[in-house]
């Protein structure tokens, strides 16, 4: 409900999944596959008397299917290389739904069309010593009508053609019983593939992120471990045009872990350094569209967590 208008939003589905898995271990093959078939229906109607919008029904029907195809060869007993092809949907959520775009007259909007997706990815991984891991991965998504929050428009649309792609390393090591470190680099790129904004940066979409662990067991019960995150540069959401740069960030996470028997007891304590920085920021209008500011959200400064687990 509004102050003003009756708005109800419905959704129904009617899906089949199946998926395989072939180990053939004697040569060192494993073949994956996966199909989902999925009837989705969903809608909304307008009531009247219909102040700020004309009364009336729409509905988003859709037959959709999506499949995964995966292919895994282990090249030795260190080495394994495999590849992934896949492709994938995603229907509106009831919320976008109700936050699609109105036409000057106000009557019911154009339903969000179901986002699809084109996935291709290809990696390799190694055994160190016995004692760890190394990764590489590349993976490329081509999406068409994707879906994303318009804030100049207060309102859910359908992108034309963009492409994401990223290349991720990543390794583990544990040196022996006390220390155990980790850590994945990422190098991205998220663009419009096709219409008026082709070549730019997709809102909200950092160009690199970077994440370190370690952790000591320093006795039976007790460990301490810190984590450092660091995010680059991206785009402001709605800034389609690529005119306001959000800053990057870097925090670190502390925490304290003590095991007893049936459980454990740990001391998290987020942003250790107490930096002040926002992971999120948007344009926002006054007197629309006179007047555009930049509309940050900051987030948490020094946050210490508590947190008891028990084992049943």
């Amino acid at each position: 409900y509004s102050t003003t208008d009756r708005v109800d939003l419905n959704s129904k589905a009617d899906a089949f999944y199946m998926k395989n898995d072939l180990d053939l271990f004697r040569s060192g093959w494993l073949i994956s596959f996966g199909l989902r078939s999925e009837d989705a229906n969903r809608g909304q109607t307008i009531y009247p008397p219909g102040v700020n919008f004309t009364p009336g029904a729409i509905n988003n029907k859709n037959n959709l299917q999506a499949w995964e195809l995966g292919v895994s060869k282990a090249l030795s007993d260190k080495d394994q290389v495999y590849s992934r092809l896949a492709q994938g949907y995603r229907m509106p959520n009831l919320d976008e739904m109700g936050g699609a775009t109105w036409d000057a007259t106000k009557n019911l909007p154009t339903p969000l069309a179901a986002q699809f997706s084109w996935d291709k990815e290809v990696g390799w991984k190694r055994a160190i010593l016995g004692k760890g891991r190394l990764g590489i991965r590349y993976l490329r998504s081509e999406l068409s009508n994707e879906i994303i929050y318009d804030p100049k428009n207060f309102a859910n649309i359908n992108l034309p053609a963009t492409v994401r792609q990223s290349l991720d390393l990543d390794f583990s090591y544990r040196m022996n019983a006390q220390w155990v470190y980790s850590g994945i680099y990422s190098l991205r790129e998220s663009k419009f593939n096709q219409g008026q904004y082709t070549g730019k940066d997709l809102p909200m979409s950092p160009r690199q992120m970077l994440n370190l662990r370690t952790d000591w067991r320093f006795s039976h019960e007790q460990t301490v471990g810190a984590g450092l995150m660091a995010v680059s540069g991206q785009q402001i959401a709605g800034d389609f045009s690529n005119v306001y740069n959000m800053p990057g960030y870097v925090t670190v996470n502390a925490r304290y872990g003590y095991l007893f028997k049936g459980g454990e007891v740990s001391l998290l304590v987020r942003n250790l350094f107490n930096n002040d920085y926002y992971g999120y920021g948007t344009n926002a209008y006054v007197g629309w569209p006179s007047v555009r500011f930049t509309s940050v959200y900051p987030d948490q400064l020094r946050t210490t967590v508590l947190g008891v687990k028990l084992d049943f």
